[in-house]
């Protein structure tokens, strides 16, 4: 059997079966859908943890930020990445950061805490305690704190980010990071 990682993919691919099974009877219809489900559930990533006990706290003031992104020397050997959020509510926030290796392994997890209408920033080197690696990261927020990313090298560019807004919980993905 084919292995996915993306759950959307997972399911629609259980919706088919089902369709193409062509049972006998709706309890025989929910049995094979149910079973379908289950061994692509059983194949697909575990779902990140989040949990604020396991993050290590970074605190970087927004003043900070033009000192971080000014060009540096050219030395192709030191870059990084900062991830750049902003707090659209009056409330302050907290967000919990997973960092991911290119195989989807967590290397790290920080809590940022976020006054109200504030913005704070987190390097990928927090989130690999200074360790090399280049890979993705995903946050866990309030849906009214919005991510941007800045890499940072010889060069300087914004890098692409997916700001998932849901009622209350929101999800920020860095499609790409790197500390090295």
């Amino acid at each position: 059997m084919t292995r996915f990682n993306n759950t959307g993919s997972a399911l629609l691919l259980a919706f088919l079966t089902f369709l193409l099974a062509a049972p006998a009877s709706t309890a025989d219809a929910r049995r094979n859908f149910e079973e379908a489900t289950a061994a692509l559930s059983s194949e697909t990533t575990e779902p990140l943890d989040f949990s604020e006990d396991r993050a290590r706290e970074i605190d970087r003031d927004a003043a900070d930020l033009p000192t971080v992104i000014r060009p540096r020397p050219v030395d192709v050997d030191v870059v990084d990445t900062a991830m750049v959020f902003t707090n659209t509510s009056a409330l302050d926030r907290r967000i919990v950061c997973v960092g991911l290796d290119k195989q989807g392994t967590p290397v790290g997890r920080v809590l940022v805490k976020l006054p109200a209408l504030g913005l704070r920033y987190v390097l990928a080197s927090d989130l690999s305690n200074g360790a090399d690696f280049v890979g993705s990261a995903q946050c866990s927020s309030h849906s009214t704190v919005k991510g941007s990313a800045i890499f940072l090298g010889p060069g300087i560019t914004d890098l692409s980010v997916g700001n998932i807004a849901g009622r209350r919980i929101g999800r920020i993905r860095f499609h790409v990071v790197a500390t090295y």
